[in-house]
């Protein structure tokens, strides 16, 4: 299956974007949403959408800068990215909060 370098929130899978008008998201403004949305929500199609579009460099740039990402979420992205996890806002964020990834 081939995607296409300029994709529309239309063709990533629906659950990732039910809560929110699509027309009032742009994909350039918005990337570190988009981001988000498909690590924590995406499948593989979404996820190949996104490093299409945007390329891995820049997500892995996005994610750490996201200030809260489940644990598989940032694991997953910290090894595909090949960048340490300690260097991942989320990651900072949950040494301040000991109890955030626990239960």
């Amino acid at each position: 299956m081939q995607f296409p370098l300029h994709p529309t929130l239309k063709q990533f899978s629906r659950n990732l974007f039910w809560d929110v008008d699509k027309g009032d998201i742009n994909l350039e403004k918005h990337s570190r949403y988009i981001v988000e949305r498909v690590l924590t929500r995406g499948n593989l199609e979404d996820w190949k959408l996104l490093v299409g579009y945007y390329t891995l460099e820049r997500v892995v740039e996005e994610a750490q800068r996201i200030k809260c990402l489940d644990y598989e979420s940032v694991t997953f992205i910290s090894c595909v990215g090949n960048v340490p996890i300690k260097r991942f806002r989320c990651y900072k964020e949950k040494l301040l909060s000991p109890n955030y990834w626990l239960s």
